[in-house]
């Protein structure tokens, strides 16, 4: 998601050089303004009221790709993602983001194959590594998943996701306390890190230390998602605690 807005405000930054026509720039700053206030319908009017002018508006297309990523339309954001794939078939950014919206709809082949494009242009991408070591973990492919995972910790030794998604490795391999140890580690960078709190807390609840576990998951509920990952990861920790009470 951060990567995701870093791509907005890039896009932002473009969207006011070199306009001509005082009705797009207008358009662009209403769906802009629409977007940071999460009205993503009424943000994609205006992206619309643009591509009808101009289909091939490759700012347009962008910004209303991600408005669609975040407005959880993941189909209309690939085609979308698409589109701007076949002006610049080696842009990084946009094969992350349609990558992204692959594992949304449960291909991660897809993803898989965008996440391994960006690597052929960019083998040090520690982003891409990550992600795709998460679709590979959702294939329970759990060996190419620490193989990504290291290299991306190699590359960035203090991600939390990273950290977090080679914890599931080890969690998944029931390797308790390397997975302990890795979301320890997330936490002390990202102390709200709901999926690293929830997955410590099975941990911990795998080795019997109950105690610990519920610590673990009554911090997590207490934490304001932002994300219907986060959202997720909040409902199954309710249900964890749920089960103990």
């Amino acid at each position: 998601m951060k990567k995701i807005i870093l791509v907005v405000l890039l896009a932002c930054a473009i969207c006011f050089i070199g306009f001509t026509q005082d009705a797009t720039e207008k358009a662009f700053i209403r769906g802009l303004d629409y977007m940071s206030s999460g009205n993503y319908d009424r943000a994609i009017n205006e992206f619309n009221n643009i591509l009808e002018q101009n289909p091939n508006n490759e700012i347009a297309l962008r910004l209303r790709a991600v408005t669609f990523y975040f407005n959880d339309n993941f189909d209309k954001a690939i085609a979308d993602l698409t589109a701007v794939l076949t002006i610049d078939p080696d842009d990084v950014e946009i094969l992350i983001i349609r990558a992204a919206s692959y594992h949304r709809i449960n291909n991660d082949d897809r993803a898989i194959a965008d996440y391994t494009t960006v690597l052929s242009i960019q083998p040090n991408n520690a982003q891409a590594l990550n992600n795709r070591a998460f679709s590979y973990i959702t294939k329970g492919d759990l060996d190419r998943a620490m193989t990504d995972l290291n290299a991306a910790l190699r590359i960035r030794p203090n991600d939390p996701y990273a950290l977090s998604n080679r914890g599931i490795v080890y969690f998944k391999r029931d390797d308790f306390d390397n997975a302990i140890a890795d979301f320890t580690a997330a936490l002390r960078i990202d102390p709200e890190f709901i999926e690293s709190l929830y997955y410590r807390g099975m941990a911990y609840y795998e080795k019997g230390n109950i105690d610990l576990a519920v610590t673990d998951w009554e911090a997590a509920v207490k934490i304001e998602p932002d994300s219907n990952y986060d959202r997720y990861y909040l409902k199954e920790t309710r249900q964890r605690l749920d089960s103990v009470n």
